[in-house]
């Protein structure tokens, strides 16, 4: 059986125009799910506490031919939550889905 590589593309999704930002994407699931939303062919802002991390995330997916922004953000913070929304509003003009994966590990 062949070994398939993920995420793969669902060939009848195409965000193309659309905008998503996705908090916690810089590894595990959300980083799955940014790259997922990119081979859709989504702009994608790339969100997470370490801007080095949220930036290399971005370029892996300009790497395969996607859209992306890495913006350091702490969802615990409310003002950088609106500052996340107010980058990806900048660069893209609009936002059309938001996904929360940040988490915490106690």
């Amino acid at each position: 059986m062949e070994k398939k590589q993920w995420p793969v593309k669902i060939p009848d999704l195409d965000y193309a125009g659309k905008t998503v930002v996705i908090t916690g994407s810089t590894k595990g699931i959300g980083k799955a799910i940014a790259l997922a939303y990119a081979r859709c062919h989504a702009s994608v802002v790339i969100s997470g506490r370490k801007q080095e991390e949220c930036n290399a995330v971005a370029e892996e997916i300009r790497k395969l031919g996607g859209i992306a922004l890495g913006v350091r953000a702490d969802v615990q913070n409310v003002n950088e939550i609106q500052w996340l929304a107010d980058q990806a509003e900048q660069k893209f003009g609009h936002l059309d889905i938001w996904i929360n994966c940040a988490g915490v590990a106690i």
